[in-house]
């Protein structure tokens, strides 16, 4: 069976869906606190099935977008990349050749999403995460802005 990804609400419930029957059950979010393996949720239909729980603040998509990224600060080098994960606050790419980033680099990306309009996103972020070929990076916004294209995006399969 495959494993089932539910996100914290809030900070404060976890919401169970059962994949047999349907059921939905909401629970405190502090009982699981320090649980960050695969664990099994017992249903009241008598099944039990796998779940990983998730406490990202964003829903993080899985995408295969070709872009280029650029480094802001010292602007020294660029590349082709791939998209592999995306939301709202920020991206997960890879780099096919050597890139130097390192967590803290102010960098530039951009690429065109996999909708009907081809829609181009180019935001400037903050790298977070370096291993190996594998970039994490968070988006730098102003606050209380929202890019309409890419929460839409993410809330279409």
């Amino acid at each position: 069976m495959p494993i089932c990804r539910v996100y914290v609400i809030n900070s404060e419930k976890i919401a169970f869906l059962c994949p047999f029957c349907g059921a939905r059950r909401e629970e405190p979010a502090r009982q699981y606190k320090d649980q960050h393996d695969i664990i099994n949720i017992s249903c009241s239909c008598g099944n039990t099935y796998p779940v990983q729980i998730e406490y990202r603040k964003n829903y993080r998509k899985k995408t295969n977008l070709e872009g280029i990224y650029k480094k802001l600060s010292p602007p020294n080098n660029q590349g082709k990349i791939v998209v592999l994960d995306i939301s709202t606050g920020g991206c997960r790419f890879s780099v096919s050749a050597s890139h130097g980033l390192q967590s803290g680099d102010h960098i530039g990306v951009a690429f065109n999403l996999d909708n009907a309009r081809q829609t181009m996103i180019r935001k400037e972020a903050i790298v977070r995460m370096v291993n190996d070929r594998y970039v994490g990076c968070s988006f730098i916004t102003l606050q209380g802005t929202y890019d309409s294209d890419l929460g839409f995006y993410l809330r279409n399969p």
